[in-house]
């Protein structure tokens, strides 16, 4: 039902010109091999951080994970904004949501290091900062809710069920509701909120994120 959830994303409005679509980057992009669900059973792949952050699957990765970020813009958000899109959020737009209600979820510690690496002539600016307050979340509610025969998508596979180029979520929503943060078991790559989630979100006046009842602007 129209209102009862969300797409969370980051706001790109936001976004300096200069940075080439990406404010936060990742030092490290090696490959990740752990175990995954596929249409066959249980397989061992190798894929990078970003394909087992989308999934519910347990891997290892070094904490903190090493980011660098454009400070001057990176500390006016809580979410922020990356290409491709990780779920790099800020520890109080997590605590805000987990103040709604409980989600099941692994937050992996980020140290993220200020790219700039001179003052550019401003004297006061304080160059070599590094900051913690950064953790990419795992969500791991990944709900089967969503109404393939109402949603408007590209592709649905019947073995994984899975769909592909989602335009538009129908969701049937269970009478208990859906948790604060959420995924869609059949197109697992959204974060999305519930309406209490979005209305503590704007209370606490989390920066940098929009809300849409599409996943793409």
């Amino acid at each position: 039902m129209s209102g009862e959830f969300f797409f969370l994303l980051p706001d790109l409005d936001r976004l300096h010109p200069d940075l080439n679509g990406s404010e936060v980057n990742p030092v490290d992009n090696n490959p990740i091999r752990a175990e995954y669900t596929t249409m066959y059973g249980r397989e061992e792949l190798e894929e990078d951080l970003r394909f087992w952050l989308n999934t519910a699957e347990p891997f290892q990765v070094t904490e903190p994970v090493e980011l660098t970020g454009f400070f001057p813009t990176l500390l006016e958000t809580d979410m922020p904004i990356m290409r491709p899109q990780l779920p790099l959020v800020s520890r109080k737009l997590l605590e805000t949501l987990q103040s709604v209600g409980d989600f099941t979820h692994r937050a992996l510690a980020t140290r993220i290091k200020d790219d700039v690496e001179s003052s550019g002539g401003e004297p006061d600016y304080p160059v070599g900062r590094t900051t913690d307050q950064y953790v990419l979340i795992q969500v791991l509610e990944h709900l089967d809710i969503l109404d393939l025969e109402h949603s408007r998508y590209s592709s649905h596979n019947e073995r994984t069920g899975s769909v592909t180029g989602l335009e538009k979520a129908v969701l049937t929503i269970p009478a208990a509701g859906v948790p604060p943060l959420f995924r869609l078991r059949a197109a697992r790559t959204h974060l999305l909120v519930s309406a209490a989630g979005r209305a503590a979100l704007e209370a606490a006046g989390i920066r940098g994120v929009s809300f849409s009842d599409s996943p793409y602007y």
